[in-house]
């Protein structure tokens, strides 16, 4: 295997890995919210307009993160879509010169002028 197909290969495995943990701290964002919901909500019936604006303001600061996330996520999505793209053309690329090769020994290895006669 190639150098070029290693450094691929694990250029694919981190760009899982940061995918991966991109997804966790996603999931982890979810769970925040939904509890800081929770919480406004307690400080709403409560009556406590400061702890109420407090969380809100918090609440928008943690879909904001999630929202970059989840772009950055994409980004990653993309990238990692486009080494895939570039592994393809590099093997059809490789693929296509041993063709070209095959196909050179077998035009000196035929007889052109008695094929054409016959």
């Amino acid at each position: 295997m190639s150098g070029k197909q290693d450094r691929l290969r694990e250029s694919q495995r981190e760009l899982s890995h940061a995918q991966r943990d991109v997804k966790k701290e996603v999931t982890r964002l979810d769970t925040e919210e939904k509890k800081l919901i929770v919480e406004i909500k307690k400080a709403h019936k409560s009556n406590d307009k400061v702890r109420t604006s407090t969380l809100a303001k918090q609440l928008v600061r943690i879909r904001e993160s999630r929202n970059r996330l989840v772009r950055s996520e994409a980004q990653i999505s993309g990238v990692s879509a486009k080494a895939k793209a570039m592994s393809t053309q590099m093997r059809t690329a490789e693929i296509m010169a041993k063709v070209g090769g095959v196909m050179g020994d077998m035009n000196r290895v035929m007889d052109v002028e008695g094929t054409r006669k016959a």
